[in-house]
């Protein structure tokens, strides 16, 4: 899973609902992290079948769309490149 921080100070996530340095409430931060890393693998299941290329280009893109990282990047253009997009893929790799 990606590295989370606190969105309002920075400091590196401890496991825990409450940031231990500014009290900021990450229950939501953590459901979003919980939702990308499911859809994430959602797409890498739905990528082993060429029948579901489409559905894991939209679960690739969802997953990106909540968690920004160098992994939900490489899966999204992978499902590009199995979707025939490779401009798109290029593309995508090109915005890091």
């Amino acid at each position: 899973m990606t590295h989370l921080s606190c969105p309002t100070c920075r400091a590196p996530w401890r496991e825990v609902v409450t940031c231990a340095r500014c009290g900021t409430h990450l229950l939501p931060l953590m459901r979003l992290a919980v939702r990308a890393h499911a859809l994430r693998e959602a797409a890498r299941q739905a990528l082993l079948d060429p029948a579901r290329t489409t559905e894991a280009l939209a679960l690739a893109r969802e997953a990106h769309r909540l968690q920004k990282s160098a992994r939900s990047r490489a899966l999204l253009a992978l499902a590009l490149v199995a979707a025939d997009d490779r401009e798109g893929a290029l593309e995508v790799l090109a915005s890091s």
